[in-house]
């Protein structure tokens, strides 16, 4: 959630560091380093703030779908390994 805040502010500050003003200016008035601010940029470049907030809800729901596959998967090796016995 601080991201997103984050990047707001950043998104505000956008049209200053367009018009000219030192990257470093920008990072010091947000409270970030310089190598957030290019990495925010190669990643959300072009984004506007509800298309960011758009991706990280679907990050978080990959992230639990990729959790709940795994968690399915080590079900069945267990299921698996159970009924293979010789009882």
């Amino acid at each position: 959630m601080q991201t997103l805040l984050d990047m707001q502010e950043a998104s505000i500050w956008r049209g200053r560091w367009g018009a000219g003003a030192p990257v470093t200016d920008l990072c010091r008035r947000i409270g970030i380093s310089g190598h957030t601010f290019y990495r925010w940029r190669s990643k959300f470049g072009g984004m506007e703030v509800s298309e960011a907030r758009r991706l990280k809800q679907v990050e978080d729901e990959n992230r639990e779908l990729k959790q709940m596959v795994a968690d399915l998967g080590l079900e069945n090796r267990a299921l698996k390994a159970a009924l293979g016995k010789k009882w």
